[in-house]
């Protein structure tokens, strides 16, 4: 699996946090900060093992890392939509980001 180092700028601006994270989780985290306080700035950062449970089991497991927002909808939800189309939304992308040719660094 390729990994991604993104920064978050927190809310309080003066805690910026780094951290490896799958391709497909930047839209996630960009649902749960203000615009811009997402960046990804190494967009080939990593390559680990890992076995990813196909869209449907990595969109459960996204729901249960990220939680809800303050009115009960899921961030993941917010990115790639609910139900069934969110998890058809999640496997375009993680099809579209694990090519070895894919880039996000825009």
């Amino acid at each position: 699996m390729r990994y991604v180092r993104v920064e978050v700028d927190r809310e309080d601006s003066l805690t910026k946090i780094s951290n490896l994270v799958l391709p497909w989780e930047v839209p996630v985290l960009q649902a749960m900060y203000p615009p811009g306080a997402v960046r990804v700035v190494n967009d080939a950062d990593g390559y680990a093992e890992r076995t990813v449970d196909g869209a449907e089991g990595e969109y459960k497991r996204l729901l249960e890392r990220y939680g809800d927002d303050d009115n009960g909808v899921s961030f993941v939800a917010r990115a790639f939509g609910a139900g069934h189309i969110g998890v058809q939304a999640l496997a375009k992308m993680m099809q579209e980001t694990q090519a070895p040719a894919a880039g996000l660094l825009s």
